[in-house]
């Protein structure tokens, strides 16, 4: 049940960011999820697995290159990678 709820979670904050803050996530999709993973693993107080794969999160920020990124490295290492990057990026997303 705590999968359904994170990813539950997930889309929530998702409509928030869209809602407040879409012109800087229209340029970083990196970021969109990196951020909404982070804020939501805190929602749940269930910590999320961050990790440097050394991924470039700059060939993440559009769509496509993250699906792309996925099929190259699997979604758990983009996952980690991503959350990675909006945890050193302070500022970006205030709540």
């Amino acid at each position: 049940m705590k999968k359904f709820e994170f990813i539950l979670c997930h889309e929530l904050v998702h409509v928030y960011q869209m809602e407040h803050y879409v012109e800087p996530y229209k340029s970083d999709y990196a970021m969109l999820e990196g951020k909404a993973d982070l804020i939501a693993g805190e929602i749940m107080g269930c910590p999320v697995a961050i990790k440097d794969h050394g991924l470039s999160c700059e060939k993440m920020k559009d769509y496509e290159g993250h699906a792309i990124a996925i099929v190259e490295n699997g979604l758990n290492k983009v996952n980690e990678q991503v959350r990675f990057y909006a945890s050193k990026t302070p500022g970006f997303f205030p709540y």
